[in-house]
């Protein structure tokens, strides 16, 4: 699926219709630029995507979502994942 520069600015801004963002994450930071990857929701198909972007890290950077670089949209299901922990615990001695 293929977005416009600009459907893509919409789409991160909740103003894109028939679209949703689910979530939000900031990935990393570069000398100029916050990276940042979002989950978004076509709700006609009802498809899940993942689409990475990055903006200005200051207000003295004004880089916009997609200045350099052009909207893929990647897509993604979710899956449940059960991680297991170990920890140790001193035994009592009574």
């Amino acid at each position: 699926m293929n977005l416009t520069v600009d459907e893509a600015r919409w789409l991160l801004m909740g103003d894109l219709e028939g679209w949703e963002v689910i979530e939000e994450n900031y990935s990393h930071s570069s000398r100029w630029e916050s990276h940042y990857t979002s989950i978004v929701h076509n709700l006609e198909s009802n498809k899940y995507y993942l689409i990475k972007w990055s903006r200005g890290a200051t207000e003295q950077q004004g880089t916009r979502p997609f200045e350099y670089s052009k909207p893929e949209l990647i897509e993604v299901e979710k899956k449940e994942v059960v991680v297991t922990k170990t920890v140790w615990e001193r035994v009592s001695n009574e």
